[in-house]
């Protein structure tokens, strides 16, 4: 696993981002369009609009991590193992179609490719297992993040996620296999989400998309 590399390729966009402040003047300059589609913090929203991206982008070797460990423990690995490689690729070798960004608002649509792979992971491991490979519920940062990166790059990104996606789901027999064998997953999973790393939003990124507003007035 190339996890090592991701964190370091991380690691130096925050710098950059540190010393340039790029991202955040990119948000600056969005954050009309953004408020129409996201409840955004009343006080240094593009701020924390960085704070939230570089949270998202830090969890996606946290997640392979975690997912190669479980999936490895619950003998899923031979089929989660494909989808953890592509994850990873994403990152370190982004497909040419994505846009020329530099940066964490480049990472941010490799991120977004990465975490949207592995929901599709957690869903298809829920179908077989009915438990998720991973404990968390990434549906939700991810249409965030769909927003911050625009409907046309996140459907062409998303597109992408769901043909590698089929070309893929001809693994589907290996978890199968293991049903009929009798294969129970809840009990090897147990420990290995104790050891899941913290999970939990920054409770000073107040982030909620606007339907969710419109929902708790009803």
């Amino acid at each position: 696993m190339g996890t090592d590399t991701i964190r370091k390729i991380i690691a130096d966009a925050k710098r950059e981002e540190t010393r340039s402040g790029a991202l955040q003047r990119y948000f600056g300059e969005q954050l009309p369009e953004l408020e129409l589609r996201l409840l955004l913090p009343k006080t240094r929203p593009a701020q924390k609009l960085v704070r939230f991206v570089e949270q998202y982008i830090d969890y996606v070797p946290d997640f392979i991590d975690s997912a190669t460990t479980i999936s490895r423990r619950t003998e899923a690995y031979a089929y989660a193992a494909p989808f953890l490689h592509i994850a990873e690729d994403y990152f370190l070798t982004p497909p040419d179609d994505l846009s020329q960004a530099s940066g964490l608002l480049a990472l941010l649509d490799e991120s977004f490719l990465a975490q949207r792979l592995l929901e599709e992971v957690n869903e298809r491991h829920n179908h077989h297992f009915q438990q998720p490979l991973l404990p968390v519920d990434m549906m939700r940062a991810n249409i965030i993040v769909h927003h911050l990166i625009g409907d046309e790059l996140a459907n062409r990104l998303d597109s992408l996620v769901d043909h590698t996606v089929q070309r893929l789901v001809d693994r589907e027999h290996l978890f199968q296999q293991q049903r009929y064998a009798g294969f129970q997953p809840q009990q090897a999973a147990a420990s290995a989400w104790q050891e899941l790393p913290c999970l939990s939003s920054n409770a000073d990124v107040e982030l909620r998309l606007s339907a969710e507003l419109s929902l708790s007035r009803a």
